[in-house]
Formats: C-alpha cells, sequence, structure tokens
C-alpha cells in the first residue's frame, strides 16, 4: 500500500496566484495559445508544478526554474529571462517549505502581499521583424512621423542598437 501524500491546499492557491501575477507567463499564453487551449494548458501547468513539488523532496529554486524553463521553452516556445522566473520559483520554494513546517499563516500573509493579477488586455504583441533582402539581420518598423499607434496619444521614442534591436520608450508629452 503506498502512502499518500500530504497535500496543501494553501500552497496550491500560492501556485495560482503567483502564475496568475506573473505577467511574463501571462503574456506568453495570451500571445501563443489564445483560447481555451490557454486555459487547459494553464490549468495543466499548475497541476505538474504543484505534483513537482510533493515528487521531489527539498526543491531549490533553480531545480524548479530548469522545470518550468524546458515547459515553457517546449510548449510555448518561450524563453523567459527577465528575472521573473527565478522571482516566482524562489517564492514557490520559500512557500512550500512554509507548508511542509506548518505555517500556512505565512504563506496566506504572503499572498496578500502580492500584487493584483496581470492585467495584459491592453498590452499589444510587438510587430513582427522583417528580413531585408541584404540579409544583414531583421528591419525594424519604420519609425517617424505618422500615426502613433498607441492608445493613450502618447508619443514614442526609439533608438537603434548596435547588435540590431530597435527601443522603443514612451515619453511624456
Amino acid at each position: 500500500m503506498a502512502a499518500k501524500t500530504v497535500r496543501y491546499p494553501v500552497f496550491r492557491e500560492c501556485v495560482e496566484r503567483h502564475f496568475k501575477t506573473w505577467s511574463s507567463l501571462q503574456l506568453s499564453l495570451r500571445e501563443v495559445m489564445p483560447g481555451p487551449v490557454s486555459k487547459e494548458f494553464y490549468a495543466w501547468l499548475l497541476d505538474v508544478t504543484e505534483t513537482f513539488f510533493y515528487e521531489n523532496a527539498d526543491l531549490y529554486p533553480d531545480e524548479v526554474g530548469d522545470f518550468l524553463a524546458d515547459i515553457l521553452n517546449t510548449e510555448l516556445d518561450t524563453l523567459i529571462e527577465d528575472g521573473s522566473l527565478e522571482l516566482v520559483c524562489g517564492a514557490l520554494c520559500a512557500a512550500f517549505r512554509a507548508c511542509a513546517a506548518g505555517r500556512h499563516h505565512e504563506v496566506t500573509a504572503e499572498l496578500a502581499r502580492l500584487p493584483a493579477p496581470a492585467d495584459l488586455a491592453t498590452s499589444r504583441q510587438a510587430p513582427a521583424m522583417e528580413q531585408d533582402d541584404g540579409g544583414d539581420g531583421p528591419t525594424a518598423p519604420p519609425t517617424g512621423p505618422g500615426p502613433s499607434s498607441s492608445s493613450s496619444g502618447a508619443a514614442a521614442d526609439s533608438m537603434q542598437t548596435d547588435d540590431g534591436w530597435t527601443v522603443v520608450a514612451k515619453r511624456k508629452r
């Protein structure tokens, strides 16, 4: 007879809240898997993440990071390199350790301090980069005078970097 794994409902809530407030994940889901498939994938991701903690003793944030990065890369063709993956994994490891030690109240208090879930309804996907005939690298969409693509009407400054990327920053009028 196999031993039954003790589950911590607060930990499940913690995984859900961190994933909902993780804007990089939410943006990837919205852009790569829109609609019902996204909801199914999200539910599966919650389940496998929670199970990963229960099936592996004393996880470190880098182990959880490797696990999630592999899933995101494989399933969403997404690499999250903004540092948020490490932050989320560290928070999940700390929460799991607190739950295992019976300190559920600490996890609940930490959840109360999290920001509201990421609202990405107004965010927009960056325009696709086109390859020019020379093949030297990506070409940025034309910039300069013309209608603003921003719904707020604020103008934007753009700057071409040495490595071919275009950096666009919003400026105040």
